[in-house]
């Protein structure tokens, strides 16, 4: 059978936060009145994202859908500050916050990582089509548009308005469905194990985990880690 599509996810593998999460916080929070440490908030947030329920909210209006993903993400960088010592009653929060919520959404705080646009054009050349499917809010498709990457993908397939988040193997459906393939003629790639991998396995696709550096995980065969998009080899994957 051969390969049809290639799911890519988004943040970690097509782009990153520039210069980190944990520094556009902080330089938000300046901006307000707001003393965090960079490194601090950093560390609480990724504790903070894993510990919130999945960014999903089906059967809503496209109105009532953003006004959920805003109030979502105003819970968790809410808990950020709390962890770091900041009471929200105390700051101009609702302020710093819209802000921040804003940032996120410009593209000059996101950068592609350069493996990226060679892949993609690989992809083209080889004629196999390509849709992001990621864990993410409707600020994705202006991000996509605005980072270049619209001329080479198909589709944006993201949580919010989906309703399933990876691992659940119904976002994959989704994205199968989307893309008009069998789960079989379709991989999968993503930087984290569980979510992308493990996800895309159960759903049926074929993966690859990026781990970008990241030691090796029993979860993941070895066979199935590429350390950079570079090494993606989809000629003879199915």
């Amino acid at each position: 059978m051969a390969l049809n599509a290639v799911f890519l996810d988004f943040a970690g593998t097509l782009v990153d936060v520039h210069p980190g999460v944990g520094a556009v916080y902080a330089r938000v929070a300046r901006a307000w009145g707001i003393d965090v440490d960079p490194t601090e908030i950093e560390r609480v947030f990724r504790r903070v994202y894993a510990q919130q329920p999945p960014l999903t909210f089906s059967g809503r209006s496209e109105r009532a859908r953003q006004q959920a993903e805003y109030h979502w993400w105003r819970r968790v960088v809410a808990a950020c500050l709390e962890a770091c010592g900041v009471r929200t009653d105390s700051v101009p929060f609702e302020a710093y916050f819209a802000d921040l919520y804003a940032t996120f959404a410009r593209a000059d705080v996101w950068r592609l990582y350069p493996d990226a646009i060679p892949l993609l054009r690989r992809l083209r050349a080889a004629g196999i089509r390509v849709y992001i499917v990621s864990n993410f809010d409707s600020r994705i498709a202006s991000l996509v548009r605005a980072l270049g990457l619209a001329r080479w993908v198909e589709d944006v397939i993201y949580s919010a308005a989906v309703g399933w988040a990876k691992p659940d193997p119904r976002i994959f459906a989704a994205a199968c469905a989307r893309a008009r393939v069998v789960p079989q003629s379709a991989l999968h790639i993503g930087d984290d194990p569980v979510a992308d991998y493990r996800g895309a396995r159960a759903a049926g696709l074929h993966a690859r985990w990026l781990a970008r550096g990241s030691p090796p995980d029993a979860r993941v065969p070895p066979e199935d880690t590429v350390f950079t998009l570079t090494e993606v080899r989809f000629d003879g994957v199915v």
